[in-house]
């Protein structure tokens, strides 16, 4: 799973080459996100799998930055102890346009936000941090590889790829 989340990178980023350049506009944006990842902690192993969606609202500061907010829901496939487990977890964001090829629009982003785990039973919960690049495929949709560790809990860590689809 983590060759495929590599390789799947490694083509977005060569198909990306190629194409017509699209810049982002300055706008304020809706955003709906999805996510796919594996587990990277001490419990992790090679099919550990987790993926999470979520909602959020971007503002545009300046030509340079901007900042929003965002609830996301995870779930964990397959991993003991968190097998079946689910978080929920808010955060603020940072985004800062960095271009990676000329002829692509791409942007870094940060995240610092708490989670929780929504299990009655359960007790994990902490400080979230995420981080990752977004490869603006078209002018509503992104995609690209992060992130992620709750710093409570360093067996909650992750590397995946997500999207990003703004209105």
């Amino acid at each position: 799973m983590k060759n495929f989340l590599f390789a799947a990178v490694c083509l977005l980023a060569i198909s990306a080459y190629g194409q017509e350049k699209v810049s982002y506009e300055d706008r304020n944006a809706l955003f709906l996100n999805a996510s796919f990842n594996t587990l990277q902690g001490d419990f992790a192993d090679f099919f550990d799998f987790s993926y999470g969606i979520g909602i959020g609202y971007r503002i545009n500061h300046s030509e340079g930055f901007d900042y929003g907010f965002r609830a996301e829901y995870h779930t964990i496939l397959d991993n003991e102890p968190f097998e079946g487990e689910s978080f929920l977890t808010f955060s603020l964001d940072a985004y800062i346009p960095a271009d990676i090829f000329n002829n692509v629009d791409g942007e870094v982003f940060g995240r610092a936000g708490y989670t929780f785990a929504t299990a009655d039973n359960s007790d994990y919960a902490g400080l979230y941090l995420e981080a990752g690049y977004n490869f603006q495929i078209c002018e509503s949709f992104s995609l690209g590889p992060r992130t992620s560790i709750v710093l409570d809990d360093p067996n909650l860590c992750t590397l995946g790829l997500g999207g990003t689809f703004s209105f």
